[in-house]
């Protein structure tokens, strides 16, 4: 369920107080099953946002509070995964994600209101961001750095996010610092290496294997966020037509490489061969973890050093990725199509060479993913000892 923070879009539970202390103000957004307002904690005095679960129109009985229950239905199971998705966003403690303040169930009205409490978000989507302008590749590699920062966050917790798009991707912005990005919505979160999962939750974002009703694992996830930067780099998604278009690209179509949509200036090659290779038709190709992904966005791309560009109207003031060096003290990736992956290979050769195998097999996997030359690299550290 997508939960765009918009401007109010009237009335409904505006001017109640629920769980005895959130005085809730204009709705913000409306999902499938939920709405979310503006709100007041009277208690601590800061404002907040806070998602109101509608158990109307469903007479199963695990939903239905009143009036006929419908004993053959089956429980459509909107409680469980409300109360799933407060239970995962309490224990996320990490400044990608917006987590959860509070949960409960009001029952001072008629009608018992289950709700949960997330601080509220000054900023826009990435949708709208991505409507307004172009992005500088800078930009989009580093709030892919931040998207995946939260996703290994959410991926820690053992379960997969399950519908990331830019609208569930919050740009906060305050006065006097950089924009960052923050993952919301944790509604479709599941279990890694779930199988008999809903097999698409939006179209364009969907992972082959989970159009197939496959078994799914974090890979899903890393090809969602493959589109999502290839859409922030190029302003369009790699797929486009009616649904079963976009489903017949996901299964068999290769995406047209960026560079071809925005020129050879526009994108290193370095980057465009981690978008592309996210989105690789078979998940065994992708990059093994979100985290591991992160780590080759900044290996890829080490001028984003140079600063954040344009998004505040001001340009050169950010300053992430400090270090060209490699983990193994190579010195850092240039953007160079034909030595792409050369610095993390011989860092894993080095890592190697002091019986540091997993630290061999990161570096290899990150070469591999920045340059297929490496591939053979890859499977070779692959059977190299456990530690």
């Amino acid at each position: 369920m997508t939960l765009a923070f918009t401007r109010s879009q009237g009335p409904a539970l505006t001017g109640r107080t629920i769980g005895g202390r959130y005085a809730l103000h204009d709705r913000l957004a409306r999902g499938g099953a939920a709405d979310v307002y503006a709100a007041t904690d009277a208690r601590l005095g800061r404002e907040v946002a806070v998602k109101v679960l509608r158990l109307d129109g469903c007479t199963c009985s695990e939903c239905q509070v009143g009036g006929e229950v419908d004993a053959a239905a089956e429980p459509c199971g909107r409680l469980a995964r409300f109360a799933h998705e407060a239970a995962i966003g309490a224990r996320i403690d990490d400044p990608h994600v917006v987590e959860t303040y509070d949960a409960g169930v009001d029952r001072s009205g008629p009608t018992p209101l289950p709700y949960l409490v997330m601080p509220r978000v000054a900023g826009r989507n990435l949708r709208t961001r991505i409507l307004s302008g172009p992005l500088h590749w800078r930009n989009v590699s580093t709030f892919g750095r931040q998207l995946l920062a939260g996703l290994a966050a959410i991926h820690e917790q053992g379960v997969l996010h399950g519908d990331l798009k830019p609208e569930n991707c919050m740009i906060c912005e305050r006065s006097g610092r950089e924009p960052y990005l923050r993952l919301i919505d944790l509604g479709e979160a599941v279990a890694v290496r779930a199988s008999g999962v809903r097999p698409v939750c939006t179209v364009a974002y969907t992972a082959p294997e989970r159009i197939l009703g496959q078994e799914v694992g974090v890979q899903a996830d890393i090809y969602a966020v493959g589109v999502i930067l290839y859409e922030m780099l190029c302003r369009r998604q790699p797929f486009v037509g009616t649904d079963e278009e976009v489903i017949r690209g996901h299964l068999r179509a290769p995406p047209r490489p960026p560079s071809e949509l925005i020129g050879r200036l526009g994108v290193p090659r370095p980057l465009e061969q981690l978008v592309l290779a996210a989105m690789s038709k078979d998940p065994r190709h992708r990059l093994a973890s979100a985290s591991s992904f992160e780590r080759a966005l900044e290996l890829a791309c080490p001028d984003v050093r140079q600063g954040f560009v344009g998004e505040l109207g001001q340009s050169d003031r950010l300053m992430v990725g400090h270090s060209r060096l490699g983990s193994a003290g190579f010195p850092g990736l240039s953007c160079s199509a034909t030595h792409a992956g050369s610095a993390q290979a011989q860092a894993s050769l080095a890592a190697w060479t002091r019986f540091e195998y997993e630290q061999a097999r990161h570096e290899a996997e990150v070469a591999s993913a920045l340059n297929r030359a490496w591939s053979p690299l890859r499977l070779l550290m692959s059977l190299a000892p456990e530690d």
